[in-house]
């Protein structure tokens, strides 16, 4: 878990922890895992809901209806995954959205999930439905910045950073 306030790091951290930025000090050694990444900015792409949760794998529906169900998206708008959604996200919520890109992550089977500072736009019956999706036993790992709501109750480390 990384905590801290707006503007302390968090979010430079992670994408130096998975690539997207170049340390500024040092180095960040990476041995080939796959990252699955999740955070408000993360992008729909515009398609339908099953290119957006698969991004062309070979995933058996009832996989993918699954995972959908399990995060608490389902009734019309996650029954058809032939359903299109547009890269912006409209017509669903924020909090659906970011569940959306969880699945993505979770159905690619990732060995690190990287969670940017989500629970803020999840309510309760989300932020219970992520934890216990993740509380599940996996043979990932997991880090979480947040600036005050983990979805994680119980860690193994915890990094706060300061301004």
């Amino acid at each position: 878990l990384v905590t801290g306030p707006s503007g302390s790091g968090k979010t430079t951290l992670l994408d130096t922890l998975v690539g997207w930025r170049d340390p500024r000090n040092g180095a960040v050694a990476r041995a080939g895992t796959r990252t699955g990444h999740v955070s408000v900015e993360s992008a729909l792409l515009s398609g339908t809901l099953r290119d957006n949760l698969t991004l062309g794998q070979s995933i058996p529906d009832v996989d993918v209806a699954a995972c959908l169900s399990s995060l608490g998206l389902f009734g019309p708008r996650f029954e058809d995954l032939d359903t299109a959604l547009l890269a912006d996200g409209r017509g669903i919520s924020t909090g659906e959205k970011v569940r959306v890109v969880l699945a993505r992550a979770l159905l690619a089977h990732p060995d690190l999930l990287v969670i940017d500072d989500v629970a803020g736009v999840l309510d309760e019956d989300g932020r219970r439905l992520v934890r216990a999706v993740l509380d599940e036993p996996r043979s990932f790992g997991v880090v979480e910045a947040t600036v005050d709501t983990p979805l994680f109750t119980d860690v193994t480390y915890r990094i706060e950073l300061r301004p």
